[in-house]
């Protein structure tokens, strides 16, 4: 029988603010400790914005570059785990607001990892261009469509609401010889999932 695991399900009731392209609001970028959640799964967000690492034998997958500025945070924390963030080799957006792939062009540019995200916030995803730079993307998917990578695979589920083409993304992890169903909604932040282990 599988089991649900957490950080997971919830809905995100987090209200649509106007973003600024030039800087993160106060406190966004906070470094936050990484950790392991469970099996090759990693938390290496800020305090407030969540970034996801998953460990593979070909290489890293990283989800959500969150805003530029906060790229130096993420990179950090994959390097205190002891991975190096230039084995990121697939990147993976949830929704087409700054907070979450502002810093695509950069990961791209130290990593050279493969961009994915949704058809559906593909052209707003692809206005976000600090510093003039053109916005990478590699690969757009579709609701129920997979990414496979040295043995993980993660199937996509669109969420409209937050964004048309919100996308969560589902995997399975392993721990102590049991098999869970992981579900990562759309629009993560750090600070709830804090409130977590609270």
């Amino acid at each position: 029988m599988r089991k649900l695991m957490l950080p997971v399900v919830f809905l995100s009731f987090i209200p649509l603010m106007a973003f600024s392209q030039a800087a993160a609001p106060a406190g966004w970028n906070d470094p936050f400790p990484p950790y392991k959640v469970m099996d090759n799964f990693y938390y290496v967000g800020t305090k407030e914005l969540a970034s996801f690492l998953i460990a593979t034998p070909q290489g890293l997958i990283l989800m959500n570059s969150d805003y530029e500025s906060s790229v130096p945070v993420i990179k950090k924390n994959v390097e205190d785990l002891g991975f190096k963030f230039t084995d990121i080799k697939i990147l993976i957006a949830g929704h087409a607001h700054p907070d979450h792939v502002e810093g695509d062009a950069l990961v791209k540019q130290l990593t050279d990892a493969q961009v994915i995200v949704g058809r559906v916030d593909a052209p707003r995803t692809a206005e976000f261009r600090p510093g003039g730079k053109e916005h990478p993307i590699d690969r757009v998917v579709d609701d129920g469509e997979s990414v496979s990578f040295g043995g993980t695979t993660l199937t996509a589920h669109i969420m409209p609401g937050h964004t048309r083409g919100c996308l969560a993304w589902t995997m399975d992890l392993k721990e102590d010889g049991k098999t869970y169903h992981a579900f990562v909604e759309c629009s993560l932040n750090g600070r709830f999932l804090q409130s977590l282990d609270n």
